[in-house]
Formats: C-alpha cells, sequence, structure tokens
C-alpha cells in the first residue's frame, strides 16, 4: 500500500481518497457489474456505524461530499470534510 499525506493547518476542508486496483473487467462473467455495484456498497454502514446512508449524512452534516468512480481496472473513492470531522469520516468509511 502506498500511502501520501499532505497537511495544511490552514486548510478548511480535508479529504482522503482511496484507490483500489480492482475494476470491472475484473467483474465475472457470470456477475457483470460487481465492481460498479460494490462501489456503492461503502454507503451501507459497518459494524460501529450501521445505519444506511448514515456516511453521506455525515458528510453533508459536515461540510463534506464524496465520489466514486469505476473503471476497467480501478476503482477510486474519495470525499471531503470539515477537518474537525476527518477522523470520525474515515472510521466511517473504510472501518
Amino acid at each position: 500500500m502506498e500511502v501520501l499525506l499532505i497537511s495544511d493547518p490552514n486548510a478548511t476542508i480535508a479529504g482522503a481518497s482511496l484507490a483500489v486496483g480492482v475494476g470491472s473487467l475484473n467483474d465475472p462473467v457470470e456477475l457483470p457489474g460487481l465492481a460498479h455495484f460494490l462501489e456503492h456498497s461503502i454507503y451501507l454502514g459497518n459494524e460501529k456505524y450501521p445505519e444506511v446512508d448514515g456516511f453521506l449524512l455525515f458528510l453533508s452534516e459536515n461540510g463534506g461530499s464524496d465520489e466514486a468512480t469505476t473503471g476497467g481496472d480501478y476503482t477510486i473513492y474519495r470525499f471531503d470534510v470539515f477537518p474537525e470531522s476527518l477522523m470520525e469520516a474515515l472510521e466511517r468509511c473504510y472501518k
């Protein structure tokens, strides 16, 4: 895993992005669209934050937005939020 960390104490927005080396070209023949379907599953919650769409609600309540893209050989997730909400957003999204 490669990580790039950029910090600016004067920033008014914080964000994170995750790129996964799997995309629609990796879909099994019997499950076309699987990668794109899984792209959306990130919003279904997790063990600590089980509410469906809770992540999107959290982002909107904390000045944020999100975007996800599935390509042929990659899937990218990204979001931004107020800096003081970044750690909780990371827990909600990637845990």
